[in-house]
């Protein structure tokens, strides 16, 4: 009987690491932007990262529907029978107001196996969704896929939802870390550069997104 109780114990006890384990590892990763800043100044209207980047708060001029708030990355777990399985991650982009027509929402990173870039991107210019990724080395390391889930909208709120056969198409797998993260809008025209940037929302340095880990 005692050995009986000792194993139901030990095995109740490693259910519940596991279930803090998943707790701790749905733990989101988030960072907030000023408001008010959505003015096309905050990188000077370039991709490229710069000292105003960041952006900063004028009096007016600011387009709330274009101004980052917070950007949120959360892996996404559900239980299988007595395992909690992670199926990939969701990327949330808070707005000050809803998204309008012409502008292209961005959440992106880098990481170890996509060194270049992993962006999330919701273009309402051209009504498309995709994911691009670059390995580096060619012209044609730079790729684009459709998501398997399609991107919501909530309110203020563009919501990405990333599965793990956008991360096998990524070359990505469990564990990977994303790092160097923003969320950025910028205004959407076809056949050029997406270009003001409007407002960028850049994490601080350091910290990072691990998939489904």
């Amino acid at each position: 009987m005692r050995l009986v109780r000792s194993a139901l114990a030990a095995a109740m006890a490693l259910l519940l690491i596991m279930a803090l384990h998943a707790q701790a590892a749905a733990k989101p990763v988030f960072w907030t932007d000023k408001a008010s800043d959505a003015n096309a100044i905050s990188a000077l209207g370039l991709e490229e990262d710069t000292p105003l980047e960041g952006g900063y708060p004028t009096p007016a001029g600011s387009d709330p529907a274009r101004d980052v708030l917070k950007t949120e990355l959360a892996n996404t777990w559900v239980k299988q029978g007595r395992k909690t399985v992670c199926t990939g991650f969701t990327a949330t982009l808070s707005l000050k107001a809803a998204p309008v027509a012409n502008t292209m929402y961005r959440i992106q990173g880098k990481s170890a196996n996509n060194p270049l870039f992993v962006i999330l991107q919701h273009d309402t210019g051209d009504k498309s969704d995709s994911i691009r990724y670059g390995k580096g080395g060619t012209p044609s390391d730079d790729n684009t896929i459709p998501f398997n889930k399609a991107v919501k909208t909530s309110g203020s709120k563009i919501i990405f939802t990333v599965n793990l056969k956008d991360f096998k198409a990524m070359n990505e797998r469990a564990g990977s870390v994303m790092h160097t993260l923003k969320g950025s809008a910028a205004s959407s025209a076809k056949g050029l550069l997406y270009v003001p940037i409007f407002d960028t929302s850049v994490a601080p340095e350091g910290k990072t997104f691990r998939f489904c880990g």
